[in-house]
């Protein structure tokens, strides 16, 4: 058995006992464990900046790709001790 069916079966194991240790949904709990253990993998592939590898993905899923970082507002520099803002057009006698 390999590392990630390994996870698979640790983590259905636990949604079992999670939910009460139901009888007949195995299935739904081997599903969900490989889905979770598929994304835990995206994620940590993400933020390590390694692409994850073609044949990485669970059997029969929609690849994904880790969320991009929200657009906006850019922050303000802070560049000096006036914390980055533009210089005042007021002159001082030297």
């Amino acid at each position: 058995m390999d590392e990630r069916e390994e996870k698979i079966r640790e983590r259905a194991f636990r949604i079992w006992e999670e939910e009460g240790r139901p009888h007949g949904r195995h299935a739904e709990h081997w599903r969900r464990a490989e889905s979770e253990v598929a994304e835990e993998r995206v994620r940590t592939h993400a933020t390590h900046g390694r692409p994850m590898a073609p044949d990485a993905a669970a059997p029969g899923a929609a690849p994904t790709m880790p969320a991009r970082p929200q657009r906006g507002k850019k922050p303000p520099r802070r560049n000096g001790p006036d914390g980055g803002k533009p210089p005042s057009s007021k002159r001082t006698s030297p």
